[in-house]
């Protein structure tokens, strides 16, 4: 989760920037109507507006693609540890680092491989 929403956040940001700058220059642009500010650099700034919101697109995608592996890794943190430290532990390597404690799980666990093909009861300890 830690990479996903910071890269949310970044893109967030720059989009903003973006679209700030887009604004500027269309606000210019009307004022002196071709005396400072050339069609061409209007055109140039909306097109990099247009690209910091298609990484924005991207970014929201894969943060929503990481919370539904956060939801399985929780499930099978869940199903596949005791309780006690030891689910702790995993809860918290759950939620920092997503991916990794995902594929890590998936690789190694017996368990966690049966509550990934549906099976969450028959894996349990």
């Amino acid at each position: 989760m830690l990479i996903s929403t910071s890269f949310l956040a970044k893109a967030a940001k720059t989009y903003n920037d973006a679209k700030k700058r887009q604004q500027k220059v269309r606000e210019k642009y009307k004022e002196l109507y071709g005396n400072g500010v050339s069609v061409g650099q209007s055109i140039g700034r909306g097109i990099n507006t247009g690209f910091e919101l298609f990484i924005l697109m991207i970014a929201v995608v894969f943060f929503l693609l990481e919370l539904v592996v956060l939801f399985y890794s929780i499930m099978m943190a869940r199903y596949c540890t005791k309780s006690g430290s030891e689910r702790v532990v995993h809860f918290t390597l759950a939620a920092m680092f997503t991916f990794p404690y995902a594929l890590i799980s998936i690789f190694f666990s017996p368990c966690a491989k049966a509550a990934l093909r549906g099976n969450w009861k028959n894996g349990r300890k």
